[in-house]
């Protein structure tokens, strides 16, 4: 009798191993199901969905000397006609420095006809953005 006990707790041990270890095992698995979520790399939600502020990798702008009349203009660009009657729009900006006969000048004082030399950036987009404009003297 004492083999049966024996035998049925020895089997009752099994069994409540196997339990454990089937409780460990769905135990196991449940943390492994987790743990990939826990190890990716995750980005901070205040960056999602914002655009990169930093500046692209591009070669510098290519600069673009233009000589010509002055037919045209505002505040925000100028029209050059070349010698070969080419129209060049030119946006200004607070850092396009101005000189007239050498010496530092302001866009009010250019005149329609003036013979300039206009040093401009050309962007990514073609459009041409002065760094300077010097005025001729005749």
């Amino acid at each position: 009798m004492k083999f049966n006990t024996i035998k049925v707790s020895v089997m009752a041990l099994a069994l409540a191993g196997a339990g454990l270890v089937s409780g460990l095992s769905v135990t196991a698995n449940a943390q492994t199901q987790d743990k990939p979520m826990q190890n990716k790399p995750t980005q901070d939600k205040s960056t999602q969905d914002k655009p990169s502020t930093k500046a692209p990798s591009t070669k510098p702008a290519e600069a673009v000397t233009i000589t010509g009349l002055l037919t045209g203009g505002d505040a925000s660009g100028l029209t050059v006609t070349d010698a070969q009657k080419a129209d060049h729009k030119v946006s200004v900006t607070t850092d396009t420095k101005v000189t007239k006969a050498g010496k530092d000048a302001t866009l009010a004082d250019l005149k329609m006809n003036d013979k300039v030399t206009v040093v401009a950036a050309k962007s990514s987009d073609g459009s041409l953005i002065a760094s300077s404009i010097d005025v001729n003297a005749e």
